[in-house]
């Protein structure tokens, strides 16, 4: 992550309405974003196709995998910094 998404880790973690209070404590939360964020990929790549006969082969292999690779790498970055804020609150 720190190298080939360096550019786009602050925005991995932010969002419009960054915040939700829990226990007073402040904890960066954004699914509804999140997920439209993943919908849209969906709706792009993974279901575009679906009314026809579609080869799910190699050649959409290839082009997934790096999707795949950076939404997961999101995904934990983005829990990773909600659990930074709990465990720093809650040791």
């Amino acid at each position: 992550m720190k190298t080939e998404w360096i550019y786009e880790l602050n925005g991995w973690v932010s969002c419009t309405y960054p915040y939700l209070s829990f226990d007073g404590t402040e904890i960066p939360s954004c699914p509804s974003e999140w997920a439209i964020e993943i919908n849209t990929l969906n709706c792009a790549y993974v279901w575009k196709d679906i009314e026809k006969k579609f080869d799910y082969g190699d050649s959409y292999y290839k082009m997934t995998v790096p999707i795949i690779e950076k939404l997961l790498a999101g995904a934990g970055y983005r829990a990773a910094s909600i659990f930074n804020i709990l465990f720093s609150r809650f040791p």
